[in-house]
Formats: C-alpha cells, structure tokens, sequence
C-alpha cells in the first residue's frame, strides 16, 4: 500500500527548488529539490518538482522515474500523470504518452491540463487534426482556459484555422489569473501567428510584452565580464600544455551557434542518412562545466578554471557520453549534440573530444536576434528581454566564436542558413562530406524523417526548406533600432 501524501503546503526547500525553476535554472533547482526530498519522500509535490527539473535537464528516463513513483503516491493527480506523459512525448515515444494521457482523460473528461497535454502530444505525432479537436470542445469557454489556448493556438496553423486561434489567445490572456509562464508562452504563440497572417505591427506587439513580462537576465554586465574571463584564459600557450581526453572516437559531431540560426534544421538533414544519430540538444557539456567551476566566484557560466582539467576525468566524461549516445543508437557512425550553446565551450570539447567534428550554423544577424526575440528561449546563457539586450549577446556570441577559430585545432565547418535555403542540394553534400559519410539519397527529403523534435523549430523543419524566413526582419523595420543600434556598437 503507497504511503499517505504529505499536507499539500510545500517546504521552504520546494519554494525555493521552485523559484530557481521557474527562473530558468533547472540544474540549481533539481540540487534542493533532492535535498528536499530526502525529508518529504511521501509529498507527490516534491516528486513532480524533481520530475520538472530532471525533465527540463534532458534526463527523461529519471524524470519518468520520479513522475512514476510520484504517480504511486498520487495516482490521479493529473499534473503527475501529465509530467509522466511528457517524459514520453520527448523521446518521440507517443503511443506510449497518449496511453497514460487517454486513461486519465476518460477518467477526467472535463480536466483541460490532460486535454492540453493530450493536444501536445497529438501534434508531435503529427496527427494535427486529432491535436485540434482534443481541445475543441473548451474553446468557446469564457475565457477559454490558456492552456487549452495554447495548444490550439500550436495547432492552428497545420489545420487553418489561425484567425481562430488568434482569438482564442487573445480572450484566454485578458483573464486575470494567468500564470506568468503561460502568460509569456501564449503572446509568444500570438506573435507567431499574426507574423504568419502578416500582422507585423500586432505581432511585435505581443512580442515585446512576452519579452518585457520576462524580463531582461542574467545581469547583462556580469555575463559580459564572464565571457571575457572565459576568452582570456584560453590563451594558445595555455592550450598548448592543457591535457586532452584518450578518447579518439570519430562519432561526436556538434552543432552550434546562436540560436535560431538554422541548428535545428542541421541536425535534421543529417538525421535523414541513415547512418548518423541526432541526439538533440544535450546538456552534458554544460553540466559538466558546472562541475568544474564549482566554487569559483563568478564563475557558474563560462569554464576559465582551467587547472582543474584532467585527463582520466575528461576520458571518463567522453566514454560517458559515447557509451550513451551507442545506446540510443548503436549503429550510428556520426552522433549530434545540437546545444546551441555549446559554442561557449568549445575549448573544452577540444579537450574532451580530440576527434570531433564542430557544424557552424550562421545566419544573418538582423534575422537570427529577431527570431530569438519572437520565440520563448530559456536557459542561463540567453540574453534578451529587450532588443539591446540580444544584440549585445549576438555580438558577444561572434567575439567568442572568432577567438576558438583562432586557437583551436579543431574541424569547424561555418554553415549559412541562406546557403541551405538557396542551394539546399550542394549544402546538403557539403555537410555530409564533413561530417565524414558518404552520401546517401535519404537526405533530400529530411523533412519526412520522424524524429522527435523539441525545440521552437519543430513546425518548419517537417517542411520541406523554404525561404520566407530569409530576410524576416524587414518587416520590422519600424520596431528594430535599438537592434541596430546594439549590433552596430
């Protein structure tokens, strides 16, 4: 028999693992929320709360772990079951999620979070009819509840109805007892689609508040002083007598730069040969540079500690990361870490992973600061909430990656996205060659590959590559100064 939950009032523990979540801090958040449990193993709370962190960290399998004994504590309380169905959904294994979702949903017909959900997975499953008519039946509610708003508005596009859900966005986020995440995540979703409908005034309308309600982090001052930090203690006489990982594998490939600069797409082209592996955006390079900077002041960003770099630890860190990714895909010859932001820690992927290949997405930058500022973007290394703000960390983001080119021996291959979309077939033979394949037919039509894809690209590379985002940004001429402004200093 499951132990009795504990009284619903959270701990001061799991406010704060809570407050450290919603900050865009997961890792931070995931360290008390452990501690936290170790005194409230019978709160289903805390277990859904370690089950968010251990998710938003790309560790589904625990996070499933966690959502399932929360589950054996509560075994209808929907948000565990919702957490647990979208440690499925983000591997890709949806009948799986749609199982735990269903189930629920005939138990709670009425509960808009499951149907919600339900629409979520619906739409990665590409079944965009069946996503919009699992939230129908609450979209003339006043107000219709934002999260059933949201996944409509998700939908809408696949099946025409975008005036609707326009709508339905609207009247949902006039209430008044909107969550702040969901606020910010329904005017992102209205920018959206008002920029499909060229609505452009409207949509940077929205948004603009999305980004105001955000607000502008980390501090914009003490990030800059950390980067160059990072850039001045990776000298090339440092490097030079730096130790290197024994791990020679060929296997790793890594797609970086700022994002929304065509990373997604990358991965996805290459995922259509039949012998690489996209893994996705991975966090364990970043996780590991925590771990090396652990305790040094100012130091929770960017790796600058270089004497503690070691060779047995980096071996073992890159055995780890191959063992894992043989796992998922054991006859892969190539394997993707798509981060973005990895292009921070180039130096030490040089150093973990002597054979690895590095993919450069590039894109112009009026249009890459602006599709960062139109889409939800999370983690401690993005920097927008204002147009100044992303472009002073697009300006930072080319600084650092001028400075590896320079000091690494290390295969960088720049790829411009106004490349692929205006010579999609000799980029596409490009990449391939690169990464050290023979070519392979499959890779013309990669938007047919089905693959789970987690990012705000999701929707555009199930296309076949078009070109209307090339050049995006001049129909926000009226709005974008201070963007020019910043890129220009």
């Amino acid at each position: 028999m499951p132990p009795r939950p504990a009284p619903a009032r959270p701990s001061p523990q799991l406010h704060e693992a809570l407050r450290l979540y919603l900050s865009g801090d997961p890792l931070g958040a995931e360290g008390v929320c452990r501690d936290a449990l170790r005194r409230e193993k019978t709160n289903p709370r805390a277990w859904h709360l370690m089950g968010l962190c251990l998710n938003a960290l790309g560790r589904y399998a625990d996070a499933r772990q966690h959502a399932r004994r929360g589950v054996e504590i509560a075994p209808d309380d929907p948000e565990l079951l919702q957490l647990l169905a979208m440690t499925y959904n983000r591997e890709g294994r949806y009948d799986e999620a749609l199982g735990v979702l269903d189930a629920a949903v005939a138990r709670r017909p009425d509960h808009l979070g499951l149907a919600a959900a339900r629409s979520e997975v619906l739409f990665q499953a590409r079944r965009y009819d069946e996503a919009a008519a699992a939230v129908e039946p609450f979209l003339g509610d006043d107000p219709p509840h934002i999260a059933v708003a949201i996944a409509f508005g998700q939908s809408a596009r696949r099946v025409g109805r975008e005036e609707q859900a326009v709508d339905v966005l609207r009247r949902a986020g006039a209430a008044s007892d909107v969550p702040k995440p969901q606020r910010i995540s329904s005017l992102f979703i209205l920018g959206n689609l008002l920029d499909h409908l060229k609505r452009y005034d409207e949509a940077f309308a929205a948004f603009d508040e999305a980004n105001r309600i955000k607000g502008e982090r980390p501090d914009i001052d003490e990030y800059s002083a950390s980067v160059r930090r990072m850039i001045e203690a990776w000298t090339p006489e440092r490097i030079r007598s730096l130790p290197r990982s024994l791990e020679t594998s060929d296997l790793p490939v890594f797609i970086v730069g700022m994002p929304r600069s065509g990373t997604t797409l990358t991965e996805q082209v290459l995922s259509a040969h039949p012998r690489f592996h996209g893994a996705g955006e991975l966090r364990d390079v970043h996780t590991l540079v925590g771990e090396l900077q652990h305790g040094v002041e100012d130091g929770r960003w960017h790796l600058f500690a270089l004497d503690r770099l070691a060779e047995r630890p980096l071996t073992r860190f890159a055995r780890r990361w191959i063992e894992r990714v043989r796992r998922a895909a054991p006859d892969a010859l190539r394997a993707s870490d798509k981060n973005p932001q990895n292009y921070l820690h180039l130096g030490l992927i040089w150093a973990a992973f002597p054979s690895a290949r590095v993919v450069h997405c590039v894109r112009d930058p009026l249009d890459t600061c602006l599709s960062c500022y139109f889409h939800d973007l999370g983690g401690p290394h993005v920097s927008i909430g204002s147009l100044r703000a992303v472009g002073r960390w697009y300006a930072e983001y080319r600084e650092v990656m001028r400075h590896w080119t320079a000091v690494l021996d290390l295969p960088i291959l720049e790829l411009r996205y106004e490349t692929m979309v205006e010579r999609p077939d000799e980029t596409k033979r490009r990449l391939i060659e690169f990464v050290g394949l023979e070519w392979h037919d499959a890779v013309t039509e990669h938007h047919a590959v089905d693959r789970p894809v987690l990012t705000p690209s999701v929707d555009q590379v199930r296309r076949p590559i078009y070109k209307t985002a090339v050049a995006r940004h001049t129909h926000y001429e009226a709005h974008i100064g201070p963007l020019r402004e910043a890129l220009a200093e």
